[in-house]
């Protein structure tokens, strides 16, 4: 395998974890001979303390933030997973104030010295096998949703973000 070669692993917060522990995880998973972590992927889903909670997320943005510190703190290579689109009933805010909600966070944590090299945004439509849309939630309109997608885009580009080599299109049933 070449030395070029990622190797990724992805993690959720968790409350049972402290930033001690995961950096003592990373640590052994970033220093193997054989297949050593290079990029980790943070399945954050959103940064906004409400949404965490909303999601079952335990432990919220004090889980959040230990994760990421010690992944800013562990590997060169990282993303955070984050979700738009998720239903109002689940957010209690419309698809531009999650946005909004995103944008604000992602700056806070660049604010405390996070690097935050790498956003994936994952959109919500059309997917009824995530279990969080099998409670009969109805997602945001399409056309509000990818009117709140580009706001984001435009917002993170304004922050020296630009787009990735990976989208991903779902053929509609």
């Amino acid at each position: 395998i070449s030395e070029s070669t990622e190797v990724c692993i992805e993690c959720a917060p968790s409350s049972a974890l402290s930033r001690k522990d995961w950096i003592e995880f990373f640590s052994l998973l970033t220093r193997r001979e054989i297949l050593p972590v290079t990029r980790i992927s943070i399945g954050a889903q959103a940064l906004s303390a409400s949404t965490l909670t909303r999601l079952g997320r335990r432990g919220g943005l004090r889980a959040l933030m230990s994760i990421i510190e010690a992944v800013d703190n562990s590997v060169d290579a990282y993303n955070v997973d984050l979700l738009i689109g998720l239903p109002d009933s689940v957010t209690g805010r419309s698809s531009v104030d999650q946005c909004d909600d995103t944008v604000a966070g992602i700056d806070a944590l660049k604010a405390q010295g996070m690097r935050m090299p790498c956003i994936s945004l994952y959109q919500l439509w059309g997917t009824e096998q995530i279990r969080l849309l099998r409670r009969q939630r109805k997602l945001p309109d399409t056309r509000a949703l990818l009117s709140a997608k580009l706001r984001l885009q435009d917002r993170l580009f304004e922050r020296g973000y630009r787009p990735g080599v990976v989208s991903t299109l779902v053929s509609a049933p």
